[in-house]
């Protein structure tokens, strides 16, 4: 309630033309579907690359705290979402936990059309910036575990991230809920960023 009184008073705008009404508006970061194979996942889609107004957006949310920005990027996915019946997050570090005091995959999926669930938990806060690919997949294979595993038996479940670079982080998690008993796992990210190593 608070922040539609907000929005009266000081208008949400586009960072990048100051159109009213939206934080990042189509015209600045096209929506562009990013289709992107990267087993065990049934489909693996960003809704655009990691580069201008986009990427500006997804710093605004994750070091500048704007929690506001969670709700225009999670519109962003909504003509993405697959047939599913609820809605998880990547986890985050404990350390990012820390320093953000929040988890923006997890801002960003829990206002998505879909009930939200923590399905899985961290374990572990070892980084994937820096590494190669196979140093990425080998790291990853061990970051998460399933929780809640009568939720995830039987159901289609889409796991969201803020970026995806190798789909690394995105196939180990997804690997989690298949042995947990998920039916299937899309994998959904607002931003894609193609790997450089």
């Amino acid at each position: 309630m608070l922040g539609k009184f907000l929005e009266v008073l000081v208008p949400i705008t586009c960072i990048g033309c100051g159109r009213t009404g939206t934080g990042l508006c189509t015209v600045c970061a096209p929506i562009v579907l990013v289709p992107l194979q990267q087993p065990p996942l049934t489909t693996l889609v960003a809704s655009g690359y990691h580069d201008g107004q986009l990427r500006h957006a997804i710093h605004h949310l994750k070091f500048n705290r704007r929690r506001a920005m969670a709700a225009t990027l999670a519109a962003r996915l909504v003509p993405l979402l697959p047939p599913a019946d609820i809605v998880c997050a990547i986890p985050a570090s404990g350390r990012h936990l820390r320093a953000r005091g929040f988890n923006p995959a997890e801002a960003i999926a829990r206002r998505l059309p879909l009930p939200y669930r923590p399905l899985l938990h961290r374990l572990g806060s070892a980084q994937q910036v820096g590494r190669n690919r196979q140093q990425r997949a080998e790291q990853a294979m061990y970051a998460f575990a399933p929780r809640l595993p009568t939720t995830i038996a039987g159901r289609r479940i889409i796991l969201v991230d803020d970026v995806t670079t190798t789909g690394a982080t995105m196939a180990a998690a997804a690997t989690q809920l298949l042995k947990a008993g998920a039916a299937e796992v899309h994998g959904l990210a607002i931003a894609y960023q193609p790997y450089a190593g």
